[in-house]
């Protein structure tokens, strides 16, 4: 599959989500289905504050295999009736990768950041999005 996800081994309670060229958006949805039904995620009891990071880095383009913003609105339809969908209870969301790609293509799935949330929350590694999680939880503590 070209879109793999597995908790963070550092982490609790974030999922990390890698999108490898050539995914489409069947791999998109199916994603999602599998996530709402991912054993580990299931496992999280209710009101438990869950993040996720998406890395981008693999990938650069596109799929062709549909529009971007209808795909994105499914997805977000489907998985908005599920109280397992990720992020939730506060979680964000953090992506890896170029800040001007990332962003282009968040836009395209009509996914507007703000230039502060774009250098927050559009990151070059793993262990920054980590950074950033942290962080994002210790301002909620307050």
């Amino acid at each position: 599959m070209k879109i793999q996800f597995a908790f963070d081994d550092e982490l609790e309670h974030v999922l990390v989500s890698v999108l490898h060229n050539g995914w489409t958006w069947a791999d998109y949805h199916a994603g999602n289905d599998a996530m709402l039904q991912y054993p580990p995620n299931l496992a999280i009891p209710d009101g438990i504050r869950v993040d996720q990071i998406t890395d981008w880095r693999n990938t650069g383009t596109l799929p062709s295999d549909g529009l971007g913003l209808i795909n994105i609105r499914k997805g977000h339809y489907i998985t908005g009736l599920s109280d397992k969908d990720i992020p939730r209870n506060g979680g964000i969301t953090v992506h890896i990768g170029n800040p001007v790609f990332v962003s282009a293509l968040l836009n395209a799935f009509g996914i507007k950041l703000t230039s502060d949330q774009i250098r927050q929350r559009i990151v070059p590694t793993l262990e920054r999005a980590r950074e950033v999680i942290r962080e994002h939880r210790l301002m909620q503590a307050d």
